[in-house]
């Protein structure tokens, strides 16, 4: 995960702060501007896996695994 953006930011899995498994799959903790992080997809099941931004729980993605 690439963070090309001036703010910091995260790839927490989940659908938002509120779902209660949050995190479970997938955390990269903060991303700071022009840095990188990598998520382990070896233990996720193929599919859709939600994530959004714990600094803007606003911004929402979903990172396909086949």
């Amino acid at each position: 995960v690439s963070n090309k953006d001036t703010a910091p930011h995260t790839a927490t899995s989940g659908t938002g702060a509120q779902d209660p498994k949050s995190g479970d799959e997938f955390d990269t903790s903060i991303i700071d501007p022009g840095a990188s992080a990598q998520i382990n997809t070896a233990s996720l099941n193929p599919g859709d896996h939600p994530f959004y931004c714990q600094v803007h729980p606003y911004m929402l993605g979903t990172l396909k695994v086949q």
